[in-house]
């Protein structure tokens, strides 16, 4: 039975900062652009974001394990993944992990949903696998082994803040990447190959927000070219393969001139390694970036291609995967991601996005105890159908509004799009981009919703325009993050 890669689906947050600006603000060359995530998101809602187009009605009752990777997730002592798996609409039951602590902590999850996947007590290329390794994975990927049908989402995703003015910031970047994993593949596993190493080339010291980076010639030169040089020999030894007969290889590294120097240690033919334009258009979203360039090169790939994917973090972990017939039909056209785009005009926004500068202080009231009751309408996103004349409504109500019917209905999932029926623009409210839309859509199967609209700087609403829901933090009360649904334009993004 082969195993791999069944869909894949990135996310990339709509604003851009040109290089240009940072070298106004602060005087030092700067090129390209960096994507930007918008002040009400984060690891988790990008998560989610890039999650959803992936899950279709017949994909989502097969998924048994959701796995999150993130260096930055809203919680340090709290699971992102079960509140990825409610967002998702997935059942109770899923199996949860969370991976973090390092730069492939998604190569570190992919490692362990593949060897579950591929089989029990041996991993994809035949070796042991450890008592420790097998129950280390058990949370996530035991599914799996319940059957050829059993799906697992994984998500890695990435929000990177730096000190404002810092060398690095024109080049960091945010984004998310989901993909399900299993039996059905377009991406077959060939094999792959982990080790691990160390060396002070990028850490973050616990209760401080900003990374600390080694002296970059050392982390270049005995970090990321000796570590992904070392991967790649391995990886074509294993697998009894010549570079040659490679089409991609996927690897992430600090800068361009790093990931020169890695294609060069790796004797590469300059179509075969994948990344640096990438880099160029949204800067590296840390663990996140290898998995959106493997999404890039995903579709520009062939059936019989092989392509290879080296995450780095303490050592590399490093995958071989065969193309089949069935990536005409899955292409992630991550392209598309690209195109959309807007550029934040002013430096300040972004200040605001991240939270560096003081800001107005709102203390919206949250209750804990409420939150947990309302997860199926707030989280899960289920509104209600009357059993009699089936008519939807939401929030939840014990008497149809229209057929008057008392205590005859069912809970459902809110459709992905509504239309504008009508809206506003509110410049009282405090926000980070000086005003808040309104919106009231209708929906096509029935039903109404009245909530934010986000992600339309640079456009305005009309009645009649579609518009997605799409999952963002909504505020801080209560001392914890308050999630909820927003709308965003329809034609972004859409899955």
């Amino acid at each position: 039975m082969s195993v791999g890669i069944e869909r894949i689906h990135a996310y990339i947050p709509r604003y851009r900062i040109r290089g240009s600006l940072f070298q106004s603000v602060w005087g030092k060359p700067a090129s390209g652009a960096r994507a930007v995530a918008n002040y009400d998101e984060d690891a988790l809602t990008m998560g989610v974001e890039s999650a959803l187009p992936l899950l279709t009605a017949d994909l989502r009752e097969h998924v048994h394990s959701v796995t999150f990777a993130s260096n930055t997730p809203p919680y340090t002592d709290k699971s992102s993944a079960v509140l990825l798996s409610i967002a998702c609409d997935l059942t109770s039951d899923v199996e949860i992990a969370d991976f973090s602590c390092s730069l492939r902590a998604g190569g570190a999850a992919l490692r362990t949903l593949l060897d579950r996947a591929n089989a029990t007590g041996t991993n994809a290329i035949g070796a042991d696998v450890s008592d420790a390794d097998v129950s280390s994975a058990e949370a996530a990927t035991g599914a799996l082994s319940r059957g050829a049908s059993g799906k697992a989402l994984l998500t890695v995703s990435e929000i990177q803040v730096c000190e404002p003015g810092e060398a690095l910031e024109p080049g960091l970047g945010d984004g998310a990447v989901s993909l399900v994993i299993g039996s059905d593949p377009f991406a077959e596993l060939v094999g792959r190959v982990s080790f691990s190493d160390w060396i002070y080339d990028r850490w973050t010291v616990s209760q401080q927000r900003f990374a600390h980076t080694g002296d970059a010639r050392f982390a270049s030169e005995f970090g990321y070219v000796k570590v992904l040089q070392q991967a790649f020999e391995k990886l074509l030894a294993q697998c009894q393969t010549t570079r040659s007969q490679i089409s991609k290889v996927v690897y992430s590294a600090p800068d361009s001139k790093v990931h020169k120097d890695v294609q060069t240690a790796l004797d590469l033919h300059p179509d075969q390694a994948f990344g640096r334009s990438l880099a160029h258009q949204i800067g590296i979203a840390g663990a996140a970036y290898p998995f959106l360039a493997l999404a890039q090169a995903f579709d520009a790939s062939q059936p019989g291609d092989l392509v290879a994917l080296l995450t780095y973090g303490d050592g590399a972990d490093a995958f071989l995967f065969r193309i089949n017939d069935k990536i005409a039909h899955r292409r992630p056209q991550t392209n598309r991601l690209l195109a959309e785009s807007f550029d934040l005009a002013h430096y300040g926004h972004y200040l605001k996005f991240r939270n560096l500068v003081a800001q107005e202080e709102l203390r919206p009231f949250s209750s804990e105890v409420q939150t947990w009751r309302e997860l199926a309408v707030d989280i899960r996103r289920h509104g209600q159908r009357c059993t009699v004349c089936n008519e939807v409504s939401f929030p939840k109500r014990r008497i149809c509004q229209t057929c008057k019917a008392k205590d005859h209905m069912e809970e459902v999932r809110l459709p992905d799009v509504g239309t504008v029926v009508t809206f506003t623009r509110d410049r009282v409210i405090p926000s980070p981009v000086g005003e808040i839309w309104m919106a009231v859509v209708d929906f096509e199967q029935g039903g109404r919703f009245y909530g934010q609209v986000t992600d339309i700087e640079g456009e305005s609403l009309q009645t009649g325009m579609p518009l997605r829901f799409t999952f963002r933090r909504f505020h801080e009360g209560g001392g914890y993050h308050n999630y909820f649904w927003k709308l965003r334009p329809s034609a972004v993004r859409e899955g």
